[in-house]
């Protein structure tokens, strides 16, 4: 496989949750990704957690949702609008890749 693969994942409240998430996308042996993770406006600890993923690794892009509406379709049109990757993964929060 080449090119750069962009993994999708739109976030909401899953502070709980979202590490084990990050785990299994660090652990990835192929190299060429980014991880672009949207909060949805989280009242938990999730975005103190997503902005510690981009501090971690380069590859992960935080970003907070912007515009409405509220929910996981737009925060990952966000995310494909942040992206000039050559595949698209979508993964969600609670989801191990």
């Amino acid at each position: 496989m080449s090119g750069k693969v962009a993994i999708i994942t739109p976030s909401f409240n899953r502070a709980y949750i979202i590490e084990k998430t990050a785990e299994s996308v660090f652990a990835q042996t192929y190299g060429n990704w980014e991880w672009i993770i949207v909060d949805d406006g989280s009242s938990d600890k999730s975005w103190e957690l997503i902005q510690s993923f981009a501090r971690r690794d380069s590859r992960v892009k935080a970003i907070q949702r912007s515009r409405y509406p509220k929910g996981a379709c737009t925060c990952r049109n966000i995310a494909v609008e942040n992206t000039d990757a050559d595949w698209l993964v979508f993964l969600d929060s609670d989801d191990l890749l």
